[in-house]
């Protein structure tokens, strides 16, 4: 198989993303005694990152971060957090102190295994954000939260498209402390930020970093039959690591800022992981928040398309050489057929965000709703032009 081959993707329905060569291993996570490790959570890099891991002399892989065991979301205002000491410096014990009674463990219990993740309270009402791999074909959720007081969980709903998740409490307890939730917006590269979560079953474990790259394509698949889930993510340098999945990333301010999702990591010679190595990842709170509303009003997503299929290719621009998603395929009657997309154009960005690859296009998409407006720059037979193009919905 061919680079280009491996690297072509559609964002139709049923398409799945081929993997670099390098990252197609799959590592369940080692299971706790008596139980059989529930093997959701390994996943691939999108193929340029993953090129980059297996340079380190091993598979570069993205690991989903559970632990194997056996009405509308609203932002909560309050004080102030104390989060700059006077030298400057991030206060992050003032931020964990404030942040840390938002953050749950979960623990997920189907048939034959069980799991361990994270989550984190979005309301008074007792709803929680979490990953849909951390509760996938569950028959018993139970939540602990901050003070140990443990209770039953149900699923509002549940998207395997962009891993996200909303449980509910059974019963809501006096004094539930929701988290912040901020904008993933205006983040910038070397921000400092702070995950909190369940690793390992080590509750309330307090890491800190800083957001090394944004926007960065990560392609998962919870197991080998199921689809892929694209997210242009944001990568940090803080340690998380299995069990941290579903977990809140927050910023200096004490806000939600991401969903702790998956990590890169090298395998072991026994086949296993070697746990985090400085590369994890989160999907965007507005991603998150978004797909949240749209579960808890109708109990399931609506999705964007645009209706191609793409490869990757370097296209000289104007004198420059830039990365494009190639287009190969126009599905009929898809916006991208109605609004004049044709095979050989070469899509450079969308609303302005330069493309890294074209699942790096599959991941913007994603964060827009059915119905938006968003603008093509594409190149055609040596001209660059603009394509203002409706998202369609999935069907």
């Amino acid at each position: 198989m061919s680079a280009q081959q491996a690297n072509r993707y559609s964002d139709r329905p049923g398409a799945r993303p081929g993997y670099s060569p390098t990252a197609t291993g799959a590592y369940p996570a080692e299971p706790r005694r008596g139980r059989r490790g529930a093997g959701a959570g390994t996943v691939a890099l999108a193929a340029l990152v993953a090129a980059l891991l297996g340079g380190a002399g091993g598979a570069g892989i993205v690991y989903g971060l559970i632990e194997p065991t056996g009405e509308q979301a609203t932002v909560r205002q309050s004080t102030e957090v104390r989060t700059i000491a006077s030298d400057g410096a991030v206060n992050w014990a003032a931020v964990a102190e404030e942040v840390r009674p938002s953050v749950v463990a979960i623990e997920s219990m189907t048939d034959t295994a069980g799991s361990t993740g994270s989550g984190v309270i979005i309301d008074g009402e007792g709803r929680i954000i979490t990953n849909h791999h951390v509760i996938a074909g569950a028959r018993q959720i139970l939540v602990t939260l901050s003070n140990g007081t443990i209770i039953e969980a149900d699923v509002v709903g549940s998207d395997a498209s962009t891993d996200i998740a909303v449980l509910q409490l059974r019963s809501v307890p006096d004094g539930l402390s929701p988290a912040n939730l901020g904008t993933s917006d205006n983040l910038v590269v070397g921000e400092p930020v702070v995950a909190i979560g369940n690793p390992l079953g080590l509750s309330s474990t307090v890491t800190t970093g800083i957001i090394s790259a944004l926007d960065r394509p990560v392609v998962t698949r919870e197991d080998s039959s199921a689809d892929a889930v694209v997210t242009n993510a944001i990568q940090i340098d803080a340690a998380i690591n299995p069990g941290n999945s579903g977990g809140p990333l927050f910023n200096a301010a004490g806000e939600v800022i991401g969903i702790n999702s998956s990590i890169a990591s090298l395998s072991n010679a026994d086949g296993g992981t070697a746990g985090s190595i400085g590369l994890g990842f989160a999907i965007p709170i507005d991603l998150a928040n978004r797909v949240a509303v749209d579960l808890m009003d109708d109990g399931s997503v609506d999705h964007a398309f645009i209706g191609v299929t793409t490869t990757s290719e370097v296209v000289s621009v104007d004198g420059s050489n830039q990365v494009a998603a190639r287009v190969v395929e126009v599905s009929p009657n898809s916006p991208a057929s109605q609004f004049g997309l044709q095979p050989g154009d070469a899509i450079l960005s969308i609303n302005g965000d330069r493309l890294a690859s074209n699942t790096a296009l599959t991941g913007f998409v994603r964060q827009y709703a059915p119905g938006e407006t968003v603008v093509l720059e594409i190149a055609r037979n040596g001209d660059v032009s603009e394509i203002e193009l409706v998202l369609g919905r999935r069907g």
